[in-house]
């Protein structure tokens, strides 16, 4: 659905699992399409993605994997679209 708001968001904690972290790179992998959109945390450790971003857009039930690396830490987690 091309053009078609999607969103997913989520905060960044430090390892410590307690402390927000801010300025890290959050990226979306579209699995499907192998398209990728990346945003940056706000002070809050906020962040949000929207699938209208990717340039073909997404449509229901596809996987996008949402990764973080911080420091030598990578956490990743896979989500499917829903209508």
């Amino acid at each position: 659905m091309a053009g078609n708001p999607y969103l997913i968001s989520g905060q960044v904690y430090d390892t410590d699992g307690t402390t927000l972290l801010s300025s890290v790179t959050v990226n979306l992998r579209n699995e499907t399409t192998n398209e990728r959109i990346t945003a940056i945390t706000a002070s809050d450790g906020s962040y949000v993605h929207n699938l209208a971003n990717l340039a073909s857009g997404w449509v229901i039930g596809h996987k996008v994997t949402v990764f973080v690396r911080y420091q030598s830490a990578e956490v990743s987690t896979t989500h499917t679209t829903l209508a």
